[in-house]
């Protein structure tokens, strides 16, 4: 049985492996750094409003701590910058993003001391001056204490491709929920700038919905200040799951609404629906300031004329 030590040790070295690509790596964030690779779609342009992707799904989230109304996010009052200075934040973000996920490859790449049996050199008959009892009890127990070892071994590499598994299930989770936020690569942003990777792994490892969490500390910078100040880890996936506790999560779809098509003209048709006439006749006259042909133009209206005669 495992003591508590090895316990925390492995529970720990699962924190390292969560946050290692760091939490931007991969959500479609590649999530918690860049995608499986480091690497992460750009929202469209046009701020924290842009989607992390245009997809099927993507929905507006209000997300807010019990009654707490969230603060007025900096990005809202910066409208006027220029493309330049967008430019640089960008640049900054993805520079701290980049050392997260170096400090948590080093992190990882130490070697951890994992207690399996050792296998001493097979024994050779003159090592006990040709006493063929002698060896042969002692080849009996070698291969007795390489079976214990294959099957250690064997177990031991099963268990870590479990938890591999685990952890990318869970990152993949993390990245497709991720892509449905909108506005969550920028609110990602500011948590990997101010979680350490230990704190990213709690975070992606213990909360039931990492995605959401992340997102709504990118919205309370107050909140994500004080719980980056949490350094002992244990205390600090107490504090996140407080947070979480206290997290109201509500939506409304965004994309893929297809407006109502406009009203059309027809023989079987009465008039329009209210307003459904003129932006169609809008419409037309756009394409025939582009074509130079009016044709269609005086066709619907015509057609407009007919339609209210019959009225």
């Amino acid at each position: 049985m495992e003591t508590t030590a090895e316990t925390l040790e492995t529970q720990e070295n699962d924190l390292l492996d969560a946050g290692s690509d760091g939490l931007g790596a991969g959500n479609g964030t590649e999530g918690p750094g860049s995608a499986a690779n480091g690497e992460q779609t750009d929202p469209p342009e046009g701020g924290t409003e842009g989607t992390s992707g245009e997809g099927e799904g993507e929905e507006e989230f209000s997300l807010q701590f019990g009654d707490e109304v969230p603060p007025a996010s900096e990005s809202q009052g910066s409208e006027g910058e220029n493309s330049t200075i967008r430019d640089m934040r960008k640049r900054i973000a993805e520079l701290n993003r980049t050392v997260r996920q170096f400090e948590a490859k080093e992190q990882t790449q130490q070697p951890q001391q994992v207690q399996v049996p050792t296998l001493g050199a097979k024994p050779k008959l003159e090592d006990f001056d040709y006493d063929e009892g002698k060896f042969d009890e002692a080849l009996g127990k070698w291969y007795e204490t390489k079976r214990q070892v294959d099957a250690a071994q064997a177990e031991q590499q099963a268990a870590e491709g479990k938890r591999k598994q685990a952890l990318e299930e869970r990152q993949n989770s993390y990245r497709a929920g991720a892509a449905r936020i909108k506005g969550f690569r920028e609110l990602e942003d500011d948590v990997v700038d101010a979680l350490d990777v230990t704190q990213q792994g709690v975070l992606l490892a213990g909360a039931e919905k990492p995605e959401y969490l992340v997102a709504a500390l990118g919205k309370y910078p107050n909140k994500l200040k004080q719980l980056a100040q949490i350094k002992d880890p244990v205390r600090f996936a107490f504090a996140a799951g407080k947070l979480e506790g206290e997290l109201k999560v509500s939506t409304s779809r965004t994309a893929n609404n297809k407006a109502a098509p406009e009203g059309r003209v027809s023989s079987s048709a009465g008039a329009p629906a209210a307003g459904g006439g003129e932006k169609k006749l809008e419409q037309l006259r756009a394409e025939a300031e582009k074509t130079g042909d009016y044709s269609k133009v005086h066709a619907y209206k015509r057609q407009l004329k007919q339609a209210q005669a019959r009225k």
